[in-house]
């Protein structure tokens, strides 16, 4: 005796289905590489901006700069504009802009980074009581003078 299988009936909606899946799969694949290398690129041409430049630690950037502000809370407003726009500790001048200097980079934003600086902004006038409509913050010196002696 011989069994004999039926054939499996593929139906075209099935078909269809498995397609679309794949087409998903190899689309998101493709957004995925391209998000990456657009965060690469992102990274490269800010960091570029400053190549030049000698790194210097945060002890000499106080002594240097805010001799008369204690080291911890330099420190404190100099890793608020690092860890929001994403730029090394030790590159960072009191002379930046923060816009200009060190925000996002042209044709390549990133949602929320200014957004991030805008909030330690905010969240330090609380701390020390100023209301924010009134703190003016283009550069680095400015973010600092306007929050290091309300700190002490």
């Amino acid at each position: 005796m011989q069994l004999r299988v039926a054939p499996r009936r593929v139906r075209p909606i099935q078909i269809v289905i498995e397609m679309a899946a794949v087409a998903l799969g190899l689309l998101l694949s493709v957004a995925a590489a391209f998000g990456l290398w657009m965060e690469r690129e992102r990274i490269v041409r800010k960091r570029s901006r400053w190549v030049n430049r000698t790194p210097m630690s945060v002890p000499e950037f106080q002594s240097s700069f805010y001799p008369d502000v204690p080291l911890e809370i330099v420190k404190d407003l100099l890793l608020d504009i690092s860890s929001s726009l994403d730029i090394p500790l030790e590159y960072i001048r009191p002379s930046d802009r923060i816009i200009e200097d060190l925000g996002p980079v042209a044709g390549l934003p990133v949602d929320g980074e200014m957004d991030d600086f805008c909030y330690h902004v905010e969240r330090r006038c609380r701390i020390v009581g100023k209301d924010p409509a009134h703190v003016k913050v283009i550069s680095v010196d400015d973010y600092i003078r306007a929050f290091a002696h309300a700190l002490r």
